[in-house]
């Protein structure tokens, strides 16, 4: 040796390779479920996202007539339901989020845990790195950094979207089957500040997530049970018709129950971000599996709950059950005005003094009601409501084409599906004129929905079928009211 000092490059290098060698090693056994806690963290956070925002949307058009029919103007369809198609996009597209941000985040997860284990441009750097730092560790700090958006987003989601599709499982529950689209768009345009109020309330619920203590495993069973109790409340007062007290019971029950869900998650994902097992988090779903979890899960909560709470609980609610009537959606002014009746066939007869009339309605399956009707002596009829549809409500537009089919009259016949309301001047059917359309904006007051018949003849029974086809949306109020023939 010339020199007193040896050159260090050729065992910093043998020293990088060997921190390398460990640190692959280390990769490839750590465990999956870390992967699945980021990658699962990584997606809720981006469902929330587009749910919020799609429900910001939603509540844009429910509070602005004018946004809802502008927004209206642009999707196709003769009448589009603005406010439920919003309700229907959150769910679709934070689905859609939830997917693609999982494929995005294996990736980004896969490239960032292969960069930790390549070798960088600074010998000296890549030794301090790999000396201090392990893939388990990187993982596990990149999950963390995820905890606090992944709880308080779903919070604020659930509070703008499920609140809206809680009145759709009402409407649901309320006709035995699908609701009526019309229905529910009216409810959700005559609930539009409290489903604000709920929102607001959630955003604030998202504020207090950010804050560790309310992220302990200890809040989800009180939550779950204030959720349980605000729901089982506000179906009391839903049926009893106290429209304040149930939204609020309803905002209260929704908030809580995503603060216990979002909890009651969290704490299984810190348990499994502990686990020390390479083979943890890569178990296939099976449904032998899904059994075991489930009664895992059940012998959990058995030892939280005592059977003197079962019991309370179940008396409350059947206390709640046999209190009320059958669930009821006139819990707005625009379901009190619109009530659904049963999809059959009825007989109704109309008083006439000296003679009696035939009435016959039945609902198609295009949407369309038909009526069967018997003049006699040439007096007229007049129906009082458009199969449930009975008021016009303020603020709304009624579009109602009423067509005249298997007809034996001698002449010609008045028809307004607006009676008393000199607004609209009635039109002939008859003859050639076989179908007329309807417009009319109730702006400055509630207006009475129905058919007035008024025949030209004074002798004679003469049978006839209407079809008549009403639909409701937002009306333009600084534009003046039109009747179209």
């Amino acid at each position: 040796m010339s020199e007193i000092f040896r050159d260090r490059t050729e065992g910093a290098m043998a020293r990088r390779q060997d921190l390398l060698r460990k640190r692959r090693d280390e990769l490839v056994t750590m465990p999956h479920a870390i992967r699945r806690v980021v990658v699962a963290r990584a997606a809720r956070a981006a469902a929330s996202t587009a749910a919020i925002i799609c429900g910001t949307a939603m509540l844009a058009v429910a509070l602005s007539p004018k946004l809802g029919a502008f927004v209206a103007s642009g999707l196709p369809g003769i009448n589009p339901a603005v406010i439920s198609t919003g309700v229907g996009a959150a769910w679709v597209l934070a689905l859609v989020a939830f997917a693609i941000s999982r494929g995005r985040s294996e990736h980004r997860f896969a490239v960032a845990m292969s960069a930790h284990v390549l070798p960088g441009q600074d010998l000296d750097h890549d030794i301090e790195r790999l000396s201090h730092e392990h893939p388990d560790e990187v993982a596990r700090e990149m999950a963390h950094r995820l905890e606090v958006r992944s709880a308080a987003l779903p919070v604020a989601a659930a509070a703008f979207v499920l609140p809206a599709t809680l009145v759709y499982l009402a409407h649901a529950l309320s006709v035995g089957g699908w609701p009526s689209t019309a229905e529910y768009e009216m409810n959700l345009a005559w609930a539009g500040k409290p489903l604000l109020v709920c929102a607001l309330a959630g955003i604030v619920a998202a504020i207090v997530m950010t804050r560790p203590a309310a992220r302990r495993e200890g809040v989800t069973m009180t939550a779950a049970i204030v959720s349980v109790l605000a729901g089982a409340l506000a179906t009391g007062t839903l049926v009893q018709r106290e429209v304040e007290m149930t939204w609020l019971l309803t905002a209260l029950s929704v908030i809580t129950g995503a603060i216990a869900a979002v909890t009651w998650r969290l704490a299984r994902e810190r348990k499994a971000l502990e686990i020390d097992d390479p083979a943890a988090g890569s178990e296939l779903f099976t449904l032998r599996g899904l059994w075991q979890s489930t009664r895992t899960l059940l012998s959990g909560m058995r030892r939280h709950v005592s059977t003197r709470m079962v019991v309370g609980i179940g008396a409350f609610a059947l206390l709640l059950v046999c209190a009320g009537d059958r669930m009821a959606l006139g819990t707005t002014k625009a379901t009190a005005s619109a009530s659904i009746r049963p999809q059959t066939v009825q007989t109704v007869p109309l008083e006439i003094p000296g003679k009696t009339s035939l009435l016959k309605w039945t609902a198609t399956a295009d949407g369309r009601i038909r009526y069967d009707v018997r003049f006699v002596d040439g007096k007229p009829i007049t129906l009082t409501d458009l199969h449930g549809f009975q008021v016009l409500p303020k603020g709304w537009r009624a579009r109602v084409t009423v067509s005249l089919v298997d007809s034996a009259i001698p002449g010609m016949l008045a028809v307004s599906p607006f009676p008393g309301n000199t607004a609209v001047v009635p039109l002939s059917l008859g003859y050639d004129s076989l179908d007329h359309r309807f417009v009319f904006s109730a702006c400055d007051e509630e207006a009475d929905l129905g058919l007035s018949l008024v025949p030209n003849w004074a002798t004679g029974t003469y049978d006839a079928s209407f079809l008549v086809e009403p639909t409701l949306e937002l009306a333009h109020c600084d534009v003046e009211p039109a009747q179209l023939q």
